[in-house]
């Protein structure tokens, strides 16, 4: 498979966002935010190009010459760079796809997407009057992301994240979605085909006087945006499936596994790149 940056080779470029690019070791993408003139017109997903993996993952061929054993494949440590300016992530990773902000009558926003400087029929929205972002084309719905359970109200902690999205079906090779709202399935019908991830309770830290998460990827800086997923029930101590951590003042990685994939990352670090009504800084 070849990548290419949206501005080079676009006619080589066989990235699709689409791809049901599951797997049980840790991916990293940056995400990069652009304004002209103050106004936000673009928000970028940038890959690293020596490798999409947090750690180092070796091969069938590798653990043989090296005598490693599987335990050693999953749970190396062997981390590689991470980047934290934007001088380092335009110089090390590829950008193959970004949104673009498009005004609407019924959302509060509304971005296109565009994977190989190709327009994309998905699209992320936030509906005006409730506190959730959609991720969709025509008659598919491949996430939710609930922000204080959709509502737009300020709480004196840092906000209360939920993660919908269809169970994944083995025996179909893509990213499954649904034709009706995920939220209403989930919430509404109880439906047990939506399976639902939480943001990890931080902790309150009485000495700083702030709340505090521990993260994969470090050192990072205090954001209300920085998010520690978990799988909806399980214990706080459960290793986390997605994390989101701002590096620097223009840099957000996300970190994810199974059973998320790029797009479900990429478009948790769009909604999250916008401002909420929680104030307390992790």
């Amino acid at each position: 498979m070849a990548y290419f940056d949206l501005e080079e080779n676009i006619s080589s470029n066989t990235f699709d966002i689409l791809e049901p690019n599951y797997s049980e070791h840790y991916k990293i993408i940056y995400i990069i935010k652009h304004k002209s003139f103050g106004i936000l017109n673009k928000i970028s997903a940038h890959i690293p190009k020596d490798s999409e993996y947090l750690y180092r993952v070796y091969s069938e061929e590798e653990m043989k010459k090296f005598d490693l054993d599987s335990e050693y494949l999953t749970y190396s440590k062997n981390k590689n760079p991470i980047h934290y300016t934007y001088k380092e992530v335009m110089k090390n990773c590829y950008s193959p796809v970004y949104v673009s902000p498009t005004t609407t009558f019924t959302n509060r926003y509304y971005y296109k997407v565009f994977c190989n400087n190709k327009l994309s029929d998905l699209v992320i929205k936030k509906n005006k009057n409730i506190n959730i972002w959609s991720v969709c084309s025509e008659g598919k719905n491949y996430l939710d992301i609930i922000f204080n359970n959709g509502l737009n109200i300020r709480y004196e902690r840092p906000d209360d994240v939920h993660l919908l999205k269809p169970k994944i079906i083995k025996s179909i090779n893509s990213i499954p979605y649904h034709s009706k709202s995920l939220y209403d399935l989930y919430y509404i019908r109880s439906s047990p085909i939506i399976e639902a991830y939480t943001s990890r309770n931080p902790r309150w830290c009485p000495k700083n006087e702030r709340y505090t998460l521990k993260f994969l990827v470090h050192p990072g800086i205090s954001s209300i945006k920085n998010t520690n997923f978990i799988k909806e029930g399980s214990s706080q101590k459960s290793q986390s499936h997605m994390e989101l951590l701002r590096l620097s003042n223009k840099v957000v990685s996300v970190i994810y596994k199974e059973p998320f994939t790029f797009l479900h990352a990429f478009f948790y670090g769009v909604a999250r790149a916008h401002s909420t009504k929680s104030i307390n800084l992790i």
